[in-house]
């Protein structure tokens, strides 16, 4: 399997504070799942899929300026998987 099996975007939800971070509405990743987010609890929100398979991608908390993710943010790409991937992050992880 190579690096570019598991490249897929990732949808943003209007409104939701991953995309006024990153100020984007799609971006790509690199991550490969074997598990899903399904139910959430209470006061947890969808905030970004990947729209190849729907899975759950970002989740926020309703009450505070808290964001999840199911990728890790060295995994995050600027570039279209048709050209070469890179370290071109939408967005920097301290």
């Amino acid at each position: 399997m190579g690096y570019l099996d598991n490249v897929h975007t990732v949808e943003t939800y209007e409104n939701s504070l991953i995309r006024k971070i990153i100020d984007k509405k799609e971006f790509w990743v690199n991550s490969n799942h074997h598990q899903a987010l399904d139910k959430l609890g209470k006061n947890i929100k969808v905030t970004g899929v990947s729209p190849k398979d729907n899975i759950i991608e970002v989740i926020e908390f309703k009450k505070e300026d808290d964001i999840k993710t199911d990728f890790s943010s060295i995994s995050v790409t600027g570039a279209n998987p048709a050209n070469t991937p890179g370290p071109n992050p939408p967005f920097s992880m301290p």
